[in-house]
């Protein structure tokens, strides 16, 4: 598993045409087997689970979480190669 961590520094998460900031993007990446598509479709959607012990709350609170703060969440992901989840919050001025 890698982390890293970046400033964005001319991005928009507004309309087209509303004001630019400046973000902190946070990846966490692997390289496991990454997930179908048909699991990326309800990835967040709250008690949605591929895991027999799992709730399904996971993914659906830190995006909440995320949102609450004006960021988001967005994940890339590819079976067989692994996936990157990406946290992109505004820098505060």
């Amino acid at each position: 598993m890698k982390v890293k961590s970046r400033i964005l520094s001319d991005y928009s998460m507004m309309p087209k045409g509303e004001g630019r900031s400046r973000l902190v993007a946070i990846d966490v990446c692997d390289d496991g087997p990454g997930i179908d598509k048909e699991e990326l479709d309800h990835l967040f959607t709250p008690f949605y689970t591929t895991k027999s012990k799992g709730t399904g709350l996971g993914l659906a609170i830190c995006q909440k979480i995320i949102a609450e703060h004006r960021g988001m969440i967005r994940v890339d992901s590819e079976p067989g190669k692994g996936t990157a989840f990406t946290v992109m919050l505004p820098l505060v001025q």
